[in-house]
C-alpha cells in the first residue's frame, strides 16, 4: 500500500511538472528509483560519471539478505548514447562485495531508457551472463 502511494505520488508530480524531458535530462541529478520486485526505494545521485545509490526504504527481509542495502554504493556511469548507459562498480569509493565484483567481471549493467513520462523514466537493464542475458525493468523519477 505504502509503495503504491509512493508510485502514485511520483506519477502525479511528474505529470504536473509541465516539462518535456529528454534522456539527456536524466544524465545528472537526484532520482528516486523504485525496485518493485523487492518493494524497495533508492535515492540515486549522478554527477559527471559518478553514480551513488543509497537505500531509502528497504524491507527487513531484503536487509537480512543484503545488510549493506542502506549504505551508499558508488559506481561509474558511461553513456553509450543519449538513452543508454553502463554502470560499473567503483571499488575506490564503494564497498568490495561479491555482487559488485561479479558485476565488474560482467562489464557492468547496461541500462536503456525506454520511455519518459513527466519526470520519470521507465528503463530496462541487461546483464550479460554466460548462460544468456538477465533483464530487469522498473521506473526512476527525477527529484525537483
Amino acid at each position: 500500500m505504502k509503495r503504491n502511494l509512493l508510485i502514485a505520488f511520483l506519477f502525479v508530480i511528474g505529470s504536473v511538472s509541465g516539462q518535456n524531458l529528454t534522456c539527456i535530462d536524466f544524465h545528472e541529478g537526484t532520482f528516486i528509483a523504485i525496485d518493485e520486485a523487492n518493494n524497495s526505494t533508492y535515492r540515486i545521485t549522478r554527477e559527471g560519471d559518478l553514480h551513488i545509490e543509497k537505500g531509502v526504504s528497504i524491507p527487513a527481509a531484503v536487509l537480512k539478505r543484503n545488510p549493506d542495502a542502506m549504505k551508499p554504493s558508488h559506481s561509474r556511469v558511461t553513456w553509450i548514447d543519449e538513452c543508454t548507459y553502463v554502470i560499473v562498480p567503483d571499488f575506490e569509493l564503494g564497498p568490495d562485495t561479491r555482487k559488485r565484483r561479479f558485476l565488474e567481471r560482467q562489464g557492468g549493467i547496461t541500462v536503456r531508457i525506454d520511455s519518459i513520462r513527466g519526470r520519470c523514466f521507465y528503463w530496462t537493464a541487461m546483464l550479460d551472463l554466460e548462460v544468456g542475458k538477465e533483464v530487469y525493468s522498473d521506473v526512476m523519477c527525477k527529484e525537483e
